[in-house]
């Protein structure tokens, strides 16, 4: 299966009204989004593809704007992406029928980061609106990092697509 991890775009200062949970995108954020949305039209193997994201607003706004770029098999907030629980997701990909061809995962730092090294043994950094493509064979198993891509190469990679 494909991973695809992505950072949430750039959303409000943390002391905006509602807290953490309710930080919205910024301008600028909204713009990444859908650039990070036409891009995994390029990115993204054939076959079925699951998002999952967490429930915070800054990730929901995120994965609206994929929602509306793709077919999705699968689109569902999940907690643990906000806790940074990579072995409940896992264990929720486990239960699933039918393995998407690719997942899609929407979150935040420094999550991401932990999660690209335990997958694959890879330490980078992660950030806004960044797309980080993982494949590996068989659930649990070591993963191989593809490709790391900021906002500069996706919107090189649009403009090509």
């Amino acid at each position: 299966m494909d991973i695809l991890l992505i950072r949430h775009a750039e959303a409000e200062d943390a002391r905006a009204p509602g807290g953490d949970r309710e930080r919205a995108l910024t301008e600028r954020g909204r713009r990444d989004a859908a650039l990070v949305a036409a891009s995994l039209r390029v990115l993204l193997p054939t076959g079925p593809v699951g998002l999952w994201y967490s429930p915070l607003r800054r990730t929901r706004e995120t994965a609206e704007y994929i929602q509306q770029a793709l077919p999705l098999e699968v689109s569902e907030p999940h907690e643990a992406i906000a806790e940074g629980d990579l072995e409940a997701l896992e264990h929720h990909w486990e239960g699933l029928g039918r393995q998407p061809a690719a997942a899609i995962v929407v979150g935040h730092q420094p999550h991401l980061a932990r999660w690209i090294e335990t997958l694959t043994g890879t330490l980078v950094g992660v950030p806004k609106a960044s797309v980080t493509c993982l494949r590996r064979a068989g659930a649990r198993q070591r993963g191989e990092l593809l490709a790391h891509l900021r906002t500069e190469v996706l919107e090189r990679l649009c403009r090509r697509g």
